[in-house]
């Protein structure tokens, strides 16, 4: 099972490669939640990003992570997903729906490690 940080870590490298995508507490939170039940080793979480990140124009969504993740444990080759290729324009979310949830962005001077330490190792504080 994978933690928080080590879901954090391994997003690192999509922040890192998609720098017009910033990160926020929400949806480390959400990716989280929607991660945490894959039994599978952070390095393997990694892989399934970082083959993301080479295949795709797009950040990697929870669903891409999932079955690369899933066919990962499993031996199996991922399936290219042909549906990004089909639609080249990505419409980023506008700024002002990303406000309406009060998300926190990851200040990029301080970056992943600052939030983590300033919430005892959790993206999201305790509630």
């Amino acid at each position: 099972m994978i933690t928080q940080a080590d879901l954090v870590d391994c997003l690192s490298l999509a922040v890192a490669a998609f720098p017009q995508y910033p990160l926020t507490q929400a949806q480390v939170v959400a990716y989280y939640e929607l991660l945490k039940d894959l039994d599978i080793s952070k390095e393997d979480l990694y892989l399934a990003i970082k083959e993301s990140i080479q295949t795709s124009r797009f950040f990697p969504t929870v669903a891409d992570i999932r079955e690369r993740a899933i066919k990962k444990v499993s031996n199996q080759p991922p399936q290219f997903n042909h549906l990004e290729l089909e639609n080249p324009k990505a419409v980023p979310m506008p700024e002002h729906l990303r406000g309406i949830l009060g998300w926190l962005y990851i200040d990029k001077e301080k970056g992943l490690d600052a939030l983590l330490e300033e919430n005892n190792g959790q993206v999201a504080p305790d509630s």
